[in-house]
């Protein structure tokens, strides 16, 4: 058995930050659900999984940050232009439609509230080793990696 883990949030990120693919006539943003879907179709054709899963984050993990109170310390929070904070806001709004269509594909969902996607990567791939199976993650998440 062959498992395809997406990092969602990573993902997302990725098809929002490309150029603007479409809009639909009312303005509304869908290049980071057309990326996405476009990614997923493609990592879907080259590895063949039996089951797709995607990731969310739900938050930063208290466990982790009282184990290592330095785990992103070296992020630099800037204060986003107008034009970036635009960007940003197309993403949180494409993001729940993307959720939704996964759901009417029969891909697999997880986010905890808390719990990074990285570590719910690590526990699928844990999960899928166990049973001795493959698993394929997809994320260039600085953390992760």
């Amino acid at each position: 058995m062959i498992v395809l883990a997406v990092d969602g949030n990573n993902q997302m990120f990725a098809s929002n930050s490309s150029t603007w693919l479409a809009r639909k006539s009312d303005g509304f943003a869908t290049h980071a659900i057309i990326g996405f879907l476009r990614s997923l179709r493609y990592y879907a054709k080259e590895f063949i999984p039996d089951m797709i899963i995607v990731v969310w984050d739900g938050g930063k993990s208290k466990v982790r940050m009282e184990l290592c109170p330095e785990y992103k310390a070296n992020r630099i929070v800037k204060e986003r232009t107008p034009e970036e904070q635009l960007v940003y806001d197309a993403l949180i709004t494409q993001t729940p439609i993307v959720k939704e269509m996964l759901g009417h594909l029969g891909v697999y969902q997880f986010q905890g509230f808390g719990i990074e996607g990285d570590d719910l990567l690590a526990l699928v791939a844990q999960t899928t080793a166990k049973r001795k199976d493959k698993c394929v993650i997809v994320s260039n998440d600085t953390d992760f990696l």
